[in-house]
């Protein structure tokens, strides 16, 4: 399977790669970390790579810091996912979204299931751009 991971040197991204990598599928990866041509807010940039890698499966790992000023998650989360989504919608190539746990809001030590909560508000601008994020790979 041709994969493109976007967020290739996070955390995940670089632990993910290794074990995709390694049970045989193709995969190529995305950051920002890898200069301004690799930045997936940029609906050029992902036209250029969409059209280069061909993905059947695009996973989206890439997200600011909860740290950063309130405008800039926004942007970074919201508004990045915003355009991979709708650039993915346009090639046909399904969109796996990696999320957090803060999207359920605190609900102390009860656990959250996706389907059937419970649900709270998320606590923090963080938690709700990732929470609009898995809204807009829906639509």
């Amino acid at each position: 399977m041709r994969i493109l991971l976007i967020g290739s040197e996070g955390f995940i991204g670089q632990h993910l790669m290794r074990e995709l990598l390694n049970v045989g599928h193709l995969v190529t990866g995305m950051d920002i970390k890898n200069g301004h041509e690799y930045n997936a807010s940029d609906p050029r940039n992902m036209e250029r790579i969409l059209d280069a890698v061909r993905p059947d499966t695009l996973v989206h790992l890439a997200s600011s810091s909860p740290d950063l000023d309130v405008m800039q998650t926004v942007r970074d989360n919201a508004g990045t996912t915003a355009v991979i989504a709708e650039m993915a919608a346009q090639y046909n190539v399904r969109v796996v979204y990696g999320s957090t746990d803060q999207i359920y809001g605190v609900n102390g030590d009860t656990m959250s299931f996706e389907l059937t909560g419970p649900f709270s508000p998320p606590s923090n601008v963080y938690a709700l751009t990732k929470l609009w994020g898995e809204e807009v790979c829906k639509l």
